[in-house]
């Protein structure tokens, strides 16, 4: 068995357990096979937690989407591409966020609150610049974590698409004119 079999057959195994936990809802071995395919990106061991995670705490009597086992596997295992609002408040204020990555998120934040003047206010001033920095970087690195969380052959089907109309941008904008 090669290793994307043993992926596959170890996530389709953890789909069984879920499967287990909805008896009112039919799944079929088309859909096991598109969830294996779905999430074969994932180490498998990341998958059966993000399924466990899912049956102890889903609250409906449905089968999980895929979408929410890959929202819930990037919930329990965030990706560490950048630091925390609080790491990040304090490599701003020492002035060397350029040195790590994800320092596009800090310039953006600093710059969304008033850029790098605010550094330079009173004890007072300092924390209401820091409150409002946290709070846009946190804003900031949710939406780059949901853009990670993206699947890579969607990113790769998506990405130079600059309108979702096949007409192009002028009449997607009559259209949106005419609602």
């Amino acid at each position: 068995m090669t290793p994307e079999e043993k992926t596959r057959y170890s996530i389709v195994h953890a789909l069984m357990e879920m499967a287990r936990a909805f008896p009112n809802v039919p799944v079929t071995d088309d859909t096991f096979a598109l969830y294996a395919e779905r999430l074969a990106e994932f180490d498998p061991r990341v998958v059966k937690a993000a399924i466990l995670h899912r049956i102890d705490r889903h609250k409906f009597n449905s089968f999980p989407t895929i979408g929410e086992i890959r929202e819930t596997i990037f919930d329990l295992v965030p990706p560490d591409l950048y630091p925390t609002p609080d790491e990040a408040w304090g490599l701003v204020r020492a002035k060397t966020h350029r040195d790590y990555h994800g320092d596009e998120l800090m310039e953006r934040a600093l710059d969304d609150i008033g850029g790098r003047f605010i550094l330079d206010g009173d004890v007072y001033a300092m924390g209401k610049s820091r409150e409002r920095f946290l709070h846009r970087y946190q804003e900031l690195l949710d939406e780059a974590r949901r853009d990670y969380a993206i699947a890579p052959d969607v990113r790769q089907l998506i990405d130079g698409i600059e309108t979702p109309f096949l007409t192009g941008a002028a009449d997607a904008k009559q259209i949106e004119g005419s609602r």
